[in-house]
């Protein structure tokens, strides 16, 4: 919070400066303000920059507004005066500011385990989400290598989170709801760049950059914005899309691998693809609908030909888009979550499969293998005892778009939300009911 304020304070006096100061220095000054974080002395250090500068008389105006001599130089002397009040009253009520802001201040907790976990297409960055709300939740970054997960740094977030293909970007939420981007080019010091606010009174839900990183779609209740990210630090909003999106994670939102085209699942059984070759002229191409189900996780293959998608029953399917303004399906499999609470062949109880009293609700990851031969489907599912189990389902993929065999995988584990790396066969588990930690398992060799 407070380095947020630093960082709008300091931009507003960059402005203050006179208009020939400005002409010389100000891209300077502001590209400055980029690359480092914003604190009190950097709002002190440019406050007494402008002052100074108005008094340089090589920075004056051409023709002053004021010409008597006398007027201006008493005009600048109360100018300096009040600055000095101001900044005397300022210390002196350091303290009840400081107790103000300190109720808006970030509280980090790790009440609800991590609901949220995102990685690189190089999978050498983790990004993972932990908490629920945004004054709480943290964003922890870790690397990924031959000896296994290594923390780097944490830092304020909330609801979701998404990490820029490049590495270099982190997106999360702010206090109000609104989007932020964090600069993670240093992942060990990330440092907050903008708060992206579109003019939606929805809370933000879920959040996708596009493949070259340079798009962010940042999907509400009732709109989705797309914000053109290519110089981080000055956001620049291109459209918003009349997309009611539902309650969803980061999985429901999915950009082509060309980044074309961007799936929105919205919560009541439907998908909408929208045309974003031209992200501010954005327009809906196709429609997706499930009866009686919705959608928890999207995914594209590898040539974009595909989109993939698996539901809240446990239902896959499977879309062909040679004509994105007709989807047509290839491939349907369902009853996943009973073949997951019964595997080998177990035959579950009379009512059971599918309502399973006590169970809670699953969680799901789905990717393709880099190739595109292959589909996964990771379901996590936490049982009547509180145990927690994941299972994935392999199938290989036709050049039709069919899935043909089948294999599984399953792992007793205590975890919430999974996710499915790029390389389709290591499954990253999060941690539930509190707890903080954070693990790796890869799939048997079928699966790739």
């Amino acid at each position: 919070m407070r380095s947020l304020l630093a960082a709008r304070l300091s931009r507003a006096l960059v402005a203050c400066y006179p208009p020939r100061w400005k002409q010389r220095y100000r891209e300077e000054m502001l590209e400055v303000l980029d690359q480092h974080q914003a604190r009190s002395r950097t709002v002190l250090s440019l406050a007494g920059g402008a002052l100074t500068a108005h008094l340089d008389p090589g920075y004056r105006m051409g023709r002053p507004v004021i010409k008597n001599k006398a007027v201006r130089a008493l005009l600048i002397a109360a100018a300096g005066c009040m600055a000095v009040i101001a900044l005397v009253y300022g210390v002196f009520t350091y303290t009840d500011v400081n107790q103000l802001i300190g109720d808006l201040v970030w509280h980090p907790g790790h009440a609800e385990g991590d609901v949220a976990l995102v990685l690189t297409p190089d999978q050498h960055l983790l990004a993972t989400l932990e908490g629920g709300e945004p004054d709480t939740a943290v964003v922890t970054l870790m690397s990924v290598g031959p000896a296994g997960l290594r923390q780097l740094s944490s830092f304020e977030g909330g609801i979701t989170v998404a990490i820029a293909p490049d590495g270099h970007l982190v997106a999360t939420s702010g206090y109000g709801g609104e989007a932020a981007l964090w600069n993670v080019a240093r992942p060990r010091h990330p440092a907050l760049l903008a708060i992206l606010r579109p003019g939606s009174s929805n809370a933000l839900w879920g959040e996708a950059f596009s493949p070259d990183s340079k798009v962010l779609a940042a999907a509400y209740g009732g709109t989705t914005a797309l914000w053109d990210v290519a110089r981080p630090a000055r956001p620049r909003l291109l459209t918003v899309l009349a997309a009611h999106v539902g309650p969803v994670t980061h999985a429901d939102i999915a950009f082509s691998p060309d980044g074309h085209l961007l799936a929105l699942a919205n919560g009541n059984g439907q998908v909408t693809i929208w045309d974003v070759t031209r992200p501010a002229r954005a327009a809906p191409v196709g429609t997706i609908t499930v009866r009686g189900d919705y959608f928890q996780a999207l995914a594209f293959s590898p040539h974009g030909d595909l989109l993939a998608g698996v539901t809240t029953a446990g239902t896959v399917l499977v879309y062909r888009l040679d004509d994105p303004g007709r989807p047509t399906v290839t491939a349907s499999r369902s009853g996943l979550a009973a073949q997951a609470l019964y595997p080998g062949g177990m035959r579950a109880p009379a009512g059971l499969a599918a309502n399973c009293p006590g169970c809670g609700a699953p969680s799901y990851a789905l990717g393709f293998a880099p190739g595109g031969r292959a589909l996964t489907v990771v379901l996590d599912k936490i049982l009547p005892d509180n145990s927690s189990r994941d299972t994935a389902f392999t199938w290989q993929v036709t050049a039709s778009g069919s899935l043909t065999g089948s294999t599984s995988a399953a792992r007793d584990t205590w975890d919430g939300q999974p996710a499915l790396a790029p390389d389709g066969r290591t499954v990253v588990d999060g941690s539930a009911f509190g707890r903080t930690a954070v693990g790796l398992w890869e799939l048997p060799a079928a699966a790739g």
